[in-house]
């Protein structure tokens, strides 16, 4: 990240390693900020949503999923 840290595909790859690990609170962090550097992208929203699912909580899921298709 020290080469690029506003390289939103590599904020994205880390959220997903972290929620591989079920690190969720380091998932959802990494993923909000990729959102921060690029709201118009798809991924980062989709991962936010991955994380609530993957937390149990299915309508925060559902509205970063809903968030996503816009």
């Amino acid at each position: 990240m020290a080469i690029d840290a506003k390289f939103v595909p590599a904020h994205v790859q880390l959220g997903r390693l972290h929620l591989h690990l079920d690190e969720f609170d380091e998932a959802l962090g990494a993923f909000q900020h990729a959102v921060k550097l690029d709201r118009k992208s798809s991924l980062p929203l989709t991962g936010v949503g991955d994380v609530h699912r993957a937390r149990g909580d299915e309508k925060a899921a559902e509205k970063a999923y809903e968030k996503a298709l816009k």
